[in-house]
């Protein structure tokens, strides 16, 4: 089991998370400029104030008006503005669902990839065991004079067969695991066990004999 929250260090992940935000951003910047942009000061007070005379082109703030009118005037354009930005943030959402969901398959695959790889690493073991029993066995025999040489030949190559079996499948479960650590899109944080340790030293030990 892999948590979910490891996921988010993944550099795709992180990218469309970005890209998410600035759309939610352009909304927010699009919606404030269809708003009239006044500043207030304490002179629009004095002497009581009235919005007629205000905004009349005789008034003291005359231009008040145009800060207020302008937004309408324009709202058309402001309008389809902050649709597009709705539109591109839709869009984006649908993107970022898309990333995630490809880096949980991504995920997945890899670990049904370890799960078949320890599969079939445990069926070598048993494999190159049972291998070299009787390749130590025919060797006894033969050095009995029980068997001849052939027969001794035979049981090596085989248990040698055994022995290059494990090693491609210790070297498929490296590889997926390194996958695995790709595709969470961060470093294991605690040293794992090396899927070579499940190799038995004894086998290195029989093969060092036998030469």
């Amino acid at each position: 089991m892999v948590p979910s929250e490891l996921l988010r260090t993944r550099p795709d992940i992180q990218a469309a998370d970005a890209a998410l935000q600035a759309a939610a951003a352009d909304v927010g910047v699009a919606t404030a400029q269809m708003f009239p942009s006044l500043s207030l000061s304490a002179s629009m007070g004095q002497g009581g104030f009235s919005w007629p005379v205000a905004l009349s082109g005789a008034g003291a703030i005359w231009s008040v008006g145009a800060s207020l009118s302008q937004p309408l005037f324009h709202g058309g354009a402001l309008f389809a503005q902050r649709r597009a930005a709705v539109d591109t943030y839709d869009a984006t959402v649908s993107q970022y669902k898309q990333t995630v969901l490809a880096a949980f398959q991504n995920v997945a695959d890899t670990l049904a990839a370890l799960q078949h790889d320890t599969q079939s690493l445990d069926a070598a073991n048993v494999a190159a065991r049972s291998a070299q029993g009787i390749f130590d066995e025919t060797g006894g025999r033969y050095r009995l004079g029980a068997l001849p040489i052939a027969s001794t030949r035979s049981s090596e190559q085989q248990f040698r067969n055994a022995q290059l079996d494990e090693i491609r499948y210790t070297s498929a479960r490296l590889t997926d695991t390194a996958a695995l650590f790709q595709a969470m899109g961060n470093p294991p944080v605690e040293s794992t066990p090396s899927a070579a340790a499940t190799v038995p030293a004894a086998s290195a030990a029989t093969v060092g004999a036998s030469n």
